[in-house]
């Protein structure tokens, strides 16, 4: 008798807390993220991450690229998928003064690299293939960007996870320059 009070009660608190959670989680991207007018994501509140903290933990690195959402216009975020086009997710490996992309395509896989410059103030990823990064958190495990695809105006939330050293030899290796 009382496993079945116990068990009613369990069922009773796991149907009360379901909607709670969903509307919970559907509401998450409101409380870190707005949109300008032009369709850009602005982190509501960002936590600055310093030159130093920019040089220890993803200067020196390989990133690869383990999830992308989709800002909608609504400035929600939906699932991404890079398949559509043959193309796919883009790696990155931040030397001192150089951005290098792996880059995935359709028949090939491409290696370019460009200056950047880190601004701290904003968190932001500046360089000519680049076209918009901002960090907006790091960590041992994981480095999230908001980036904008292309040239047009289409910002997605990457998650990246830092390469073994095994990957980041493998990725040098199996990608190459574009050729002039």
């Amino acid at each position: 008798m009382k496993k079945t009070v116990y068990y009613r009660n369990v069922l009773f608190l796991f149907l009360f807390m379901l909607p709670l959670l969903a509307t919970t989680c559907e509401q998450e991207n409101d409380e870190f993220f707005q949109m300008d007018q032009s369709g850009k994501p602005i982190l509501k509140a960002i936590t600055t991450i310093s030159d130093s903290v920019f040089n220890d933990q993803i200067v020196g690195k390989g990133w690869h690229c383990t999830k992308t959402q989709l800002f909608n216009e609504m400035g929600r975020l939906d699932e991404f998928r890079w398949t559509a086009d043959g193309s796919g997710p883009i790696d990155l490996y931040f030397s001192k003064d150089s951005l290098w992309q792996f880059i995935y395509e359709k028949d090939r896989n491409l290696l370019v690299a460009d200056k950047y410059v880190y601004n701290p103030r904003e968190n932001l990823v500046e360089s000519s293939i680049a076209n918009y990064m901002q960090i907006i958190s790091i960590s041992n495990w994981q480095l999230r960007t908001i980036e904008r695809l292309g040239d047009f105006s289409v910002y997605v939330l990457n998650y990246y996870e830092p390469m073994s050293d095994y990957e980041l030899n493998a990725h040098w290796l199996g990608f190459k320059p574009e050729e002039e």
